[in-house]
Order: C-alpha cells, then sequence, then structure tokens
C-alpha cells in the first residue's frame, strides 16, 4: 500500500488545519465529512456530500473509511474502525471519530477530526465474498429488526462487506456459524446487553451452531428458526419477548435452549424431536399447565422450569437417566414428590414454594445430591434418615408440617448454613430446633406464610 508522503511545510500546515477544524470552523462543528465551504489560513476547504477537499490535501469519508490523498494523489485508506499506520504517524478512528498523531524530525502534533457516516456507502451484500450473499442478507436483516444504529457495539455493521469481522460474528469455511450479541459485562454504563430492540427475524444462516442475543430489549415472538439446522445453542434470556414456545422441529442439533427472564404464555413444548438437548431453561416466564415428562430428551442434564405458573404432579422423569439438576421451585405444582429413582445423577433437587403434600422420600437411588430445597410446601411425616447421601451440603425443609424422628441423629450431619431472601444465616440446628419430634401428640408446627428465596453460601 503506497503511503502518503508530505513536505515538513505542508505537513505542518495539515495538522494546524485539522485541529482548526475540530475546534468547528466547518459550519457543522465536529463533523469533517461534511457540507458547506471554509477557508483556513489562506487554504480553502470544501466539502460537498461528504467529499472535503482543499489545495493538495484531499479526504473522502464514507460509512466504510476515509481516504486521505496528497497533491500526487497518492492515497491511504484510513479505517472508519481502527487504526491506520502513515508515514508520518498514525490515525485512530472509532465509528469515525479520529485522532491524528504525527511524528516528525523528532517532534510530534496531533490533531482530531471525525467522519460522518454516510447511509449510501452501505454493505452491499452483491459484493460479500466471504460468505453466500443469502447469509449477509440475513445479518443485515437481524441488524435492521432490532435496531442496529443504536446497538451499543455495532463495529462493521452495515458498514464494511466484510461480515465476518463484525461484532459478534464468527465464521468458519465461508459461512456464518455464530453469532453472540449479548451482555458484554460492561455494567458501569448501565446499559446491559447490547441495547438490541424490537423483534428476532427467522434467520435463514444454514451453517450457524450459536446464537446468543441474551440481555437486550427483544420483543415479539420466537421464530421456529426452520433455517437454522445446525443450531447447537440458542440464548434468549432476559429479553421481553412474549407468545408461546415454539416447537422447534427443525434444530435436530439443538443442545441448549436458553429462555429464561421473558414475557413467554403457553404450555411447555415436549421437543420430543430435539434428542440432543442437554440443558432447558425457561425460568421466569408465565408458562402454565403440567410439566411434560420430556420422555424423548434422555440427554437432558438440566431442567429449570422455576418462577413460572405450573400446576399438576410432578413427572417422575424415568426417562431422564442424566439429569443433574430439576428446578421447579416457585410454581403452583401439587401432589406427592416422586422418589426420582430413576436420576441416579441428580445432584440439585429444588421444589420450594409449590403446594406440594404427602411425605419426603429418603433419596435411596439419587445419592448424588448435594442440595434439597423443599421450602414451604404442604409436606408431612418424618425427615428421613439421609446419613446414605454423603455429597448432601444443603437442605431446607421449613414452612412443612414435617418432624423428626427421635431414633435419627439429625445433628452428625454435615449441613452447610442456607440464607433466605433477608439475607439472614439459618443453620441446620436452627432448622431443626424449628421441628418437632414425632412422638409429640398432634403436633401443629408453625407453617410460613412470607416466601423466601433460598439462597446458598
Amino acid at each position: 500500500m503506497q503511503l502518503c508522503l508530505w513536505s515538513r511545510a505542508r505537513l505542518i500546515k495539515f495538522i494546524f488545519l485539522l485541529n482548526i477544524l475540530c475546534w468547528g470552523v466547518i459550519t457543522h462543528a465536529g463533523e469533517f465529512c461534511t457540507s458547506g465551504n471554509a477557508n483556513v489560513n489562506n487554504t480553502s476547504i470544501s466539502c460537498v456530500n461528504g467529499n472535503c477537499s482543499s489545495v493538495g490535501i484531499k479526504i473522502t469519508c464514507n460509512s466504510k473509511s476515509c481516504q486521505w490523498c496528497d497533491a500526487n494523489n497518492s492515497c491511504e485508506n484510513i479505517l472508519y474502525n481502527g487504526v491506520t499506520p502513515i508515514s508520518s504517524g498514525s490515525i485512530n478512528c472509532k465509528n469515525g471519530q479520529c485522532n491524528y498523531s504525527a511524528q516528525n524530525g523528532g517532534s510530534s502534533s496531533s490533531g482530531n477530526f471525525s467522519c460522518k457516516s454516510s447511509d449510501t456507502n452501505q454493505t452491499n451484500c452483491n459484493t460479500v465474498t466471504e460468505i453466500p450473499v443469502g447469509e449477509c442478507q440475513s445479518l443485515l436483516e437481524l441488524y435492521n429488526s432490532s435496531g442496529g444504529k443504536n446497538w451499543k457495539i455495532s463495529t462493521g455493521w452495515n458498514q464494511t462487506n466484510k461480515p465476518c469481522d463484525w461484532y459478534g460474528v464468527t465464521c468458519d469455511a465461508g459461512h456464518v456459524t455464530e453469532i453472540n450479541l449479548s451482555d458484554d459485562g460492561n455494567t458501569s454504563d448501565r446499559i446491559f446487553g447490547n441495547n438490541l430492540s424490537g423483534q428476532i427475524p427467522n434467520l435463514n444462516l444454514p451453517e450457524l451452531t450459536i446464537l446468543s442475543l441474551w440481555s437486550n430489549q427483544l420483543n415479539g415472538s420466537i421464530p421456529n428458526f426452520s433455517y437454522l439446522p445446525n443450531l447447537v445453542e440458542l440464548d434468549l434470556r432476559f429479553n421481553q419477548l412474549s407468545g408461546n414456545i415454539p416447537k422447534f422441529s427443525n434444530l435436530f442439533s439443538l443442545q441448549k435452549l436458553y429462555l429464561g427472564g421473558n414475557q413467554l404464555t403457553g404450555s411447555i413444548p415436549d421437543f420430543s424431536q430435539m434428542f440432543n438437548l442437554q440443558e432447558l431453561e425457561l425460568f421466569d416466564n408465565q408458562l402454565t399447565n403440567s410439566i411434560p415428562n420430556f420422555s424423548h430428551l434422555s440427554n437432558l442434564r438440566a431442567l429449570g422450569l422455576h418462577g413460572n405458573r405450573l400446576t399438576g404432579s410432578i413427572p417422575n422423569f424415568s426417562y431422564l437417566p442424566n439429569l443433574e439438576s430439576l428446578l421447579l421451585y416457585n410454581n403452583q405444582l401439587s401432589g406427592s414428590i416422586p422418589d426420582f429413582s430413576h436420576l441416579p445423577n441428580l445432584q440439585y433437587l429444588m421444589l420450594a414454594h409449590n403446594r406440594l403434600s404427602g411425605s419426603i422420600p429418603n433419596f435411596n437411588q439419587s445419592r448424588n445430591l448435594i442440595s434439597i430445597d423443599f421450602q414451604d410446601n404442604q409436606l408431612s411425616g418424618n425427615i428421613p434418615d439421609f446419613n446414605h447421601l454423603s455429597n448432601l451440603k444443603f437442605i431446607d425443609f421449613r414452612g412443612n408440617h414435617v418432624c423428626k424422628n427421635t431414633d435419627i441423629n439429625y445433628s452428625s450431619w454435615q449441613i452447610e448454613s442456607v440464607f433466605s431472601a433477608n439475607n439472614i444465616a439459618v443453620t441446620w440446628q436452627e432448622q431443626l430446633d424449628e421441628f418437632l419430634d414425632c412422638s409429640v401428640p398432634n403436633f401443629q408446627p408453625d407453617i410460613r406464610i412470607e416466601p423466601t428465596t433460598l439462597i446458598f453460601e
């Protein structure tokens, strides 16, 4: 790439010119590429439709880049986003806001200017060579339907013809394979996510494996994504999505489905065609009716349905031998608790704040249990002997009709403290002190009516 070589006098004059421009001499202060005319130090500057020129120096800017040319028409492309080295220094631009740092003969100078984006120079999918035209068009459809101009970070989107370099886009073997436009972890600006708003289009990206749009302001219904046959992970948590959950009948490869923290309604599909599903999170929505037994999802490891309006009894999930985490708290479930004898890998069983009744199973076949939370139900009978559960660390049985069997030494269990919603630690011994001995005639322990949220230390 040929570099611009300026005389020292011309360089000093241009540095001065840049500083004058950033002070707003041109009609629209702060926008170097705009329309209008100015005369600075006997040097004429003329800007028309984003093209600025002067005696000996010409700068043209659009939404993709700026071009800096000298009197001999030797030009250098200046990135709209990024650092461009030149022979006399460097130019660093971020979304068109540029800083020029020059060094010549041991002395250095700098100046600021900006390039106004021009909507007439947007991405042209017909000239894109990295990925198929249809995939490029799908990316632009997502950009336009979710308010791309207002995204927190939108580097490259609808600015360049290299979509594989766009923020959050990953390509492999000539196809888009990942899109991640979720929260960037920066909370100092009080903007969570990437500020996507609007609806999600039914994307046509046949090689896409990950679509992560969590923690934004997306609304409307969820597409069935029938043109994403290789999708492995779909994360749409913490948006404002509504309507029913699609069956996703073409997502045979899906392993992780995260739709929690939205406003979804209706029943839960059984997802019988998604044989590879390993994690299913639908928490904190407005889902109703009963829980499917998910008999076809033998690879499922985590099931989070808490914080909904689900009713009916809890299935025994006898066809889910790999299930490790079962979170069903804060619903309206009734009936007895299954013994989950077919879940040998179960570690977390959270059923608090429901309407469950009957006795507590001894979980003889679930020896990997770590946490059991049955708080605020209508359970009765004695607390079973869990000595065989050597990994058990957390128990919360408060707010039930249960009692202590005097033949069992509950105090010897190595159970850690739990924390209620008001952040007060409750030790296992303090829990035991709330329960009467089963030998006390007609015992009626107090039942909690104030809901609490269990938080583990």
